[in-house]
């Protein structure tokens, strides 16, 4: 089974109705296009982790919700809670939400397949689908090694250094949560258009992202809070 560490969802919302059959018709056109879609992974013991594509590939899975497109959140939070078994393809799935004239669409994926960038492509092809636009097909990418293999070259006249010093802080223990299967709390916080494009612009200036920019800001915010918390305890 996949861990539920690696799972993770993207959502969009549309003011109108959209059916299953257009959303299924849409995911066909995005697998097809993707071939990570396709895939699960397997390890033997003689060779090592790989992504295999069975003969015929299984669709990706829709379950289709009647209610209040406005619940998504709670489905989000139930998605992220159920592993994906990666030795069957696909490692995504979607949820459809609506009763009416709005509609929410969920995709859910393991990370070995797609990242946060990628899910937001996927997104945008299905929504592309969804209008009614061809997706071009695109090749298989190449291996993790062969990236490594023609962007790095070995270093030629460099001696290595000393070692950096012992961090103190990473002997510091910590405590996480353990990954129960427990449903987690799914909150969201919607940014104007306005906001929106000066963090784009302010993200290119910086040779940074969106997703960076937000991570950080939100990191602040909480340490801010913690240190009003613990100056308050008496």
């Amino acid at each position: 089974m996949g861990d539920l560490s690696m799972l993770f969802t993207v959502a969009a919302e549309f003011p109108v109705e959209i059916t299953g059959e257009q959303v299924s018709a849409a995911l066909a056109a995005v697998q097809d296009r993707h071939p990570l879609l396709q895939v699960h992974i397997e390890d033997h013991p003689e060779g090592r982790l790989g992504f295999h594509r069975p003969a015929p590939v299984p669709p990706i899975s829709l379950r289709v919700l009647h209610r209040p497109a406005e619940t998504w959140r709670q489905v989000a939070a139930e998605e992220v809670s159920q592993q994906f078994d990666t030795s069957q393809a696909p490692l995504a799935r979607a949820v459809l939400v609506g009763d009416g004239d709005r509609s929410a669409l969920l995709l859910t994926f393991y990370h070995c397949v797609v990242d946060g960038i990628g899910g937001v492509a996927v997104l945008n092809d299905l929504v592309s689908a969804l209008n009614g636009q061809e997706l071009e097909i695109l090749p298989i990418p190449p291996s993790q090694e062969d990236v490594v293999a023609g962007t790095l070259t070995a270093p030629t006249g460099h001696e290595a250094g000393p070692p950096p010093a012992d961090d103190p802080r990473m002997g510091v223990p910590v405590a996480p949560r353990p990954l129960d299967g427990a449903t987690p709390s799914v909150a969201t916080l919607a940014l104007d258009k306005e906001l929106t494009r000066n963090l784009l612009l302010r993200s290119r200036e910086e040779k940074t992202t969106v997703h960076s920019i937000l991570v950080a800001a939100v990191s602040r915010a909480r340490r801010a809070s913690w240190a009003v918390r613990s100056s308050c305890a008496c």
